[in-house]
Formats: structure tokens, C-alpha cells, sequence
């Protein structure tokens, strides 16, 4: 999964190398100073937790910005770990982090570096308002044709921090990348779900096949998450 502020940080590295970084301290109105520096214009934050930000649903969204690209976008509350003891949930962040291991990362961080769904996705359904093909009649799921892809930092956290992945350049190494069908998608491999800055992304939509009759069709999705059910409407072509 592309992570858009991963591939900006290395910009901003390969721009300054010549920079010298100026360490300095903050205090953002908390009691103890935050350590802070900047990398060509990026404020880096010395942090003992990997996961900057966890975003707890409230909506989910199937957007389509792209031919073939659908991803599935949630909003909702988002909670930092690096703002210090008196930011004002950072009990909230702290829960998080400890419930997921994620207490001595001890590195530098840069905020929406690392964004994580807050739950795992428990379960995630699809179906058409028309018949898809022969074995998929309009109503039914398409759970097993339609695939999630999605990434997590769950391996990258429960190793210590020191799993790095052999992925392309513009994927995150700390994130394992998962390709599944829905019907495949459930809480035992999506904890820790990458949540791309900006839009809130935690996964494209695919495929897997097209249906009897090209043209525009109507899906409904439908993710649950810590137990409650989100879902969206979306129409998508076939050409």
C-alpha cells in the first residue's frame, strides 16, 4: 500500500542532506519538554510509540478516484501518541498503544507517519443491487470474488520493531501487505490496519472478476468493527 508521507519524509531527506539538525525542545503545554527536530521542514518528534495516530470509526466511505481504484475511506476520532502527558486524550492514545504492545519503539516519528485503525475489521460483506453473474444473483455476497488489500503493522510491532519488510521503494517496510478475499478478511489478520494520512484509507477494493454485462452497478458494503456496523453505498462501471 503506498504510504503518500513515507515517500514525502524521503523527499525531504534527499532535498537537505547538506542541512545540520537543530535539536531543539518544546513543551506544547505539557509538563515534560517533547524532543523535537527538523528534517527539511519536517518536524521529527522522539516518541516511545510506533503507531502515531489511531483513528477510532465513525463512517466508512467506497470512493472511487481512479479507473480501477476503490478504496475504502473511514472518519471518525483519531487519537496521538506523541503530543505528551497533557494532550488532552492522550489517556485514549495510551490505552492503544499498551493494548497493542507498542510502548518501547523509542525513535523519531513525524505525525500521520504511521496511522492505524484503532479495531480490527471483524468482518466485511459486499453485494449488488443487480445479478453480478450466474452464481452471484442481485442481494447475494461477492465475498468470495471481491478482495481486500490492505496493510498492517502488527508483525512490525510484535517483532520488536525489527521486522522490515522486502517491499517496493514506495511501500512502507514496516507494513505487511495482504491481499484477501472478503469472505478471508476478519479480526485474526487485520490488527493494526494501515490508515493512509489525508483520506483515511485502510484498503483498495479489487475484482477478482467482471460481471456477465459490462456497465454501471450498485454495491453495498458493509464492515464491521469492535462490534459496531458501518456501511456505504457506491456505484461502479464496467467498461
Amino acid at each position: 500500500m503506498k504510504k503518500l508521507l513515507f515517500l514525502a519524509f524521503v523527499a525531504f531527506v534527499l532535498c537537505s542532506c547538506g542541512d545540520s539538525l537543530n535539536d531543539v525542545e518544546i513543551t506544547d503545554n505539557t509538563r515534560k519538554p517533547i524532543e523535537t527536530w527538523w528534517v527539511g521542514g519536517v518536524r521529527m518528534w522522539k516518541s516511545p510509540h510506533f503507531i502515531t495516530e489511531y483513528i477510532v470509526p465513525s463512517k466508512v466511505r467506497a470512493i472511487h478516484n481512479a479507473p480501477g481504484n476503490i478504496y475504502i475511506e473511514v472518519t471518525g476520532n483519531v487519537y496521538k501518541t506523541f503530543r505528551g502527558e497533557d494532550y488532552k486524550d492522550y489517556d485514549k492514545a495510551l490505552y492503544f498503544a499498551q493494548m497493542y504492545g507498542d510502548t518501547s519503539y523509542n525513535g523519531s516519528v513525524q505525525e500521520g507517519e504511521h496511522t492505524a485503525l484503532a479495531y480490527p475489521i471483524e468482518k466485511i460483506t459486499m453485494w449488488c443491487d443487480a445479478d453480478f453473474d450466474a452464481e452471484h444473483p442481485a442481494g447475494e455476497p461477492l465475498d468470495d470474488i471481491v478482495e481486500l488489500n490492505f496493510g498492517t503493522y502488527d508483525d512490525f510491532i510484535k517483532s520488536g520493531y525489527s521486522a522490515y519488510k522486502d517491499n517496493p521503494w514506495w511501500e512502507d517496510p514496516a507494513e505487511e501487505v495482504l491481499s484477501l478475499p472478503f469472505d478471508s478478511v476478519n479480526k485474526d489478520v487485520t490488527t493494526l490496519v494501515a490508515a493512509n494520512l489525508g483520506y483515511f484509507s485502510v484498503g483498495n477494493i479489487k475484482f477478482i472478476s467482471t460481471p456477465k454485462e459490462l456497465g454501471e452497478y450498485t454495491f453495498t458494503l458493509e464492515m464491521v468493527v469492535n462490534g459496531e456496523t458501518f456501511s456505504t453505498e457506491f456505484t461502479y462501471t464496467f467498461e
